[in-house]
Parts: structure tokens; sequence; C-alpha cells
């Protein structure tokens, strides 16, 4: 392609938009696709109604539809512009390759939760297919959209986190990845039945299943899929028969549970190169502070974690990141312990969350320096007068960003 995805998107429904807007024109769009391109109804309507993120359209889609556009209302859209000379060979050319699949009766492996509920397993090629085919966003049970306005008229469009894709599709990759649960529900066109003996829901009919929890995910595992046609993976199915206002009901209450602050998730992150570091603390016997740091224990793991990796790590290089897990742990620990011989006490008690942050905040403005003055800097900034931003460095819900700009003014004005 010639042109960025995200600029060429919104090419697309520009034109999308210009001329197949009305129900007419646009039922013409859908089923030229699918007579010339063999493109599922299911798959164009859903691109259509905005129901598909702009990034999931692939690049023959794209020229799929604006190829139709110029045949069907005489668009003149340029497609030289957009393709390359062999694009525009290879996808005049081409087919949808999965039209042929029979997508019901559907037999899937689960058991019963209760009688409009089944928990069962899904193969990741599965469920992507299904995702092609007859899986849709339903906008009225979904978590987030977004509005947009486009030609003077009002969209809903799905909101898709980019960067929670990558790091989903990094994981799959170095297959650290650990399945979790992609709900699907069956609305009230569906016909089913359970059958006992071989523990299966079969789905005999449906216009469509909606996708009520697993959206990233699934863009991800169909990015790997592109990527690797091979690849396997065995996912968790959650199945229900639920109405909308009961399906919305079940993703309020999926929402209640105890949501943990980001930086203690990114704790039980077992690749982050902060958390390794702190672990190597933790475990050193000559550490002071050996076995007192853990998450909520007399000095947290999650606060220390957060405020390295953002005072040292975050803008190492990878291959710096690599050195640190070697020389970071030696260093801090010196460091550490020159600030609690000046304190004993430290070693003995819980350390409030202002004490952890300007210990790891000292420790690291003297990282691979002399440290004769560390122990007078940490006090420096425990007893400064932050005036309102002593809230900031005390709170827990505070971010690193936020505290260290407070750390910061303190540290110039201690000088």
């Amino acid at each position: 392609m010639k042109l960025r995805r995200g600029a060429l998107n919104k090419i697309l429904y520009e034109c999308i938009l210009k001329y197949a807007d009305t129900p007419t024109d646009n039922k013409r769009l859908v089923m030229y696709l699918y007579t010339q391109y063999r493109m599922p109804l299911f798959r164009a309507n859903t691109i259509m109604s905005f129901n598909l993120a702009l990034d999931e359209i692939k690049d023959i889609e794209v020229f799929w539809i604006m190829s139709a556009l110029n045949h069907l209302f005489a668009a003149n859209i340029d497609l030289s512009l957009y393709f390359t000379e062999i694009e525009i060979e290879n996808y005049s050319v081409m087919k949808w390759g999965n039209e042929a699949e029979s997508n019901f009766p559907l037999t899937i492996k689960c058991l019963p939760v209760s009688d409009r509920q089944w928990i069962g397993t899904v193969e990741a090629r599965d469920i992507v297919r299904w995702r092609n085919s007859f899986l849709r966003y339903n906008k009225n049970i979904q978590r987030r959209l977004h509005t947009i306005v486009r030609g003077g008229k009002t969209y809903e469009e799905i909101t898709l986190k980019e960067g929670s894709v990558k790091r989903i599709k990094e994981l799959l990759l170095q297959r650290k990845f650990v399945p979790n649960t992609i709900t699907l529900n069956m609305g009230d066109d569906c016909e089913y039945y359970y059958d006992d003996a071989p523990t299966s829901l079969v789905i005999t009919s449906a216009d469509h299943l909606d996708l009520t929890d697993g959206y990233h995910r699934l863009v991800a595992l169909s990015k790997v899929l592109e990527e690797n046609p091979d690849y396997d993976l065995t996912m968790e199915l959650r199945i229900t028969a639920f109405s909308e206002s009961l399906a919305n009901h079940f993703i309020w209450q999926e929402e209640q549970r105890n949501v943990m602050p980001k930086n203690v998730i990114q704790s039980y992150n077992l690749d982050d190169v902060g958390n390794r570091i702190v672990k190597k603390i933790n475990e050193d016997a000559t550490c002071n502070l050996c076995g007192n740091i853990s998450r909520g224990g007399m000095c947290d793991f999650s606060i220390f974690a957060d405020m390295l990796s953002y005072c040292l790590l975050r803008e190492m290089p990878p291959d710096e990141k690599k050195k640190a897990l070697v020389t970071v742990p030696r260093d801090m620990v010196t460091s550490i312990n020159l600030i609690t011989e000046g304190d004993p006490d430290m070693v003995n008690r819980k350390l409030e969350t202002k004490e952890v942050r300007i210990m790891v905040y000292t420790c690291c403005k003297y990282y691979g320096k002399t440290k004769d003055m560390v122990y007078d800097s940490y006090e420096k900034l425990i007893h400064f007068d932050y005036a309102k931003e002593d809230v900031t460095v005390k709170s827990a819900t505070s971010t690193c960003k936020r505290v260290c700009k407070a750390l910061d003014s303190a540290w110039k004005g201690g000088e």
C-alpha cells in the first residue's frame, strides 16, 4: 500500500458515506461485493454499518470496496494512489477464501452452568473463522463506543485500543498468554439445544451471535493467525442465551470485581524488567530490606517497582535494560543499605508510601554515582516542605509523573 492505513481508512469511510449512505445503495454495494468477490454478506454488512473498527478491515477489502464504488456509483477513485501495481493486479482477481463454508449446525463441546449459560473451549482458528462469518459486535451490549461526526451525520464507532491489541499479540506469539474467557451471546433468532450424551451445545441456526466480551483478544488472535496460519491455542468459551438487558447486566456485574490500581496490576507482570529487579533486590541476602519487599508488605512491591520503572527504566533502550537486570539491583542495594543504616528503624516497620517513593527516587538519582550523600539527600526529601504537593507524594493513587514532578522541585530546592 502507498498510504498509511489510518489515512486510507478515513478516505474509505468518506467514500462510503458519500456514495453508499442510503439503505438502497448500501444494499447494492453489499450484494456486489458478494457476487464479485464472494465477500460474505455478514462481513460486508458489518463493515458498511461501521460495526468493525477501521484497522480491522483488511487491505484487500479496502480495495474491493473502493473498486465496487467505482463500478456502481462512478466514484472515480484512483486506486493507483493507494495501491501498488502488483496489489491492483492481484486484488482484482482474488476472491474471499471461506465463502463455501457452512456455519450451522454448530456443535460446541461444553457444560451447562444454567439453562441459559454454558462453558467450554474453542480453538483459536475456529473462533477467528466465526468472527469473520457470524460474530457481531453489538453496540447495545458493549462497554465502550465513541461518537464521531462524518458528512454531517453522527455515528458510533468501536473503540479499539491498539496498545492493548499489540501487548496481547506479543504475549500470544511468545506463548505467554494465559487463555481466558471469551463470551458469546445467542440472540432471540438462534435455535439450539443441549445434547447431554456428548455434553455439547448444538446451534442449529442463527443469523449471528453477539460478542459480549473478548473483542481485543479476538483482534489480536486474528492478527497472529494472519501471520502464522498454523498457530494453535485453546481458549475458554462462555456461551449465553441472554436478552440484551441481561447481557448488559452481566457486563455490569463483571465490572464490579475488585479493580486493582494499574501499578499493582503491572507488578504481576513476570516479564517486566522493573519487577524482576525488585524481586532480585528483595532476595539479596546482603540487602537490609531482604524479605521485606512485597505487595502490601513492610515495603510495598508495586510502589517500589512503579517508581523504579518510571525514574530509571522508562527511557532505557532494550539492550540497556538487559544490563540493568545485573547492574541496578547491586547498585540499589548499596544505596538502600546506606539509607536504612541512617534510619535503622526502617527495617522493622511498615514503610509509608512517601518513604518508599523517596527512597527509590533517591536510589535512582544516585545510580552509577558516588553515594556519600545518599542518606543526606533522602533526609532532605523526607523533611522537605511540599505544601500542597505533600498529598501527592503521600497518596498511593498518585501517578509517578506527578510524584516525581514534586520530588524534582524538592531535589533542586535542597541543593
